[in-house]
């Protein structure tokens, strides 16, 4: 596979010269190479989102479209970074080494082989690769020859195969009480009301309520109540 500069150049080629379409033939002689050759590149651009083939007619995706004609230089980074993540490989590799400086090319090239499963004959091609692409992605730090991925992503980007965050639900941050707990609101002496409030947990809770309660202890009765007890 080829890096993402490559397949952007060909997919700018395919806006240029067939405006979003062309054969391969075509393409091959743009390009100054045979059609075996050519084959690799459009198969690489495919690991990117860029490009789609049906027979020799070869077609610039919709992200493709937003890198070849964008309009704003905001999108066109972030297609780029798009086309960076749908590459399945690459994308593991970002969270591999996330918040972490990437290893030389000869590390890396063996942690590829050994952790992801790429061939012998493969592995430095695609180390090398990964690096081009993730610096032409501007998805890295580099500073005296030090790769460095950010902890935290700045860029914008949200890659469709992470889960949405999920929400606790409010019932679920309110603090619980221990079973058996006794908790009194106003003074226990003048007790006149004892409720016994059932935990979803399958305990209880007594809450002991003193009579003529001021305003400020209603509330609190309230503020008991709605920590002990959930909705079905």
């Amino acid at each position: 596979m080829f890096d993402m500069e490559d397949a952007i150049k060909l997919v700018d080629t395919v806006d240029k010269k067939g405006i979003g379409k062309l054969d391969l033939d075509t393409l091959a002689q743009a390009w100054g190479c045979a059609l075996s050759t050519i084959r690799h590149h459009i198969n690489s651009a495919k690991h990117y989102g860029l490009i789609t083939r049906d027979g020799d007619l070869i077609t610039n995706t919709e992200l493709a479209k937003s890198v070849c004609i964008p309009i704003s230089n905001e999108e066109k980074i972030q297609s780029i970074q798009k086309a960076f993540f749908s590459c399945g490989l690459y994308s593991d590799l970002f969270d591999r080494f996330k918040g972490e400086r990437i290893p030389e090319t000869s590390i890396l090239s063996n942690i590829i082989h050994r952790e992801f499963e790429i061939s012998a004959t493969g592995k430095d091609i695609v180390a090398k690769n990964f690096i081009n692409s993730l610096k032409f992605a501007r998805l890295a730090n580099e500073q005296d020859g030090v790769i460095i991925i950010p902890l935290n992503e700045e860029s914008p980007i949200t890659r469709t195969n992470e889960p949405p965050a999920v929400t606790q639900k409010a019932e679920e941050q309110k603090p619980r009480a221990p079973k058996g707990e006794v908790v009194f609101v106003g003074n226990p002496e003048t007790q006149t009301l004892n409720l016994t409030l059932p935990l979803p947990d399958g305990g209880v809770v007594q809450l002991i309520v003193s009579g003529n309660l001021p305003k400020k202890e209603a509330e609190r009765l309230k503020k008991q109540i709605d920590i002990f007890v959930t909705e079905e």
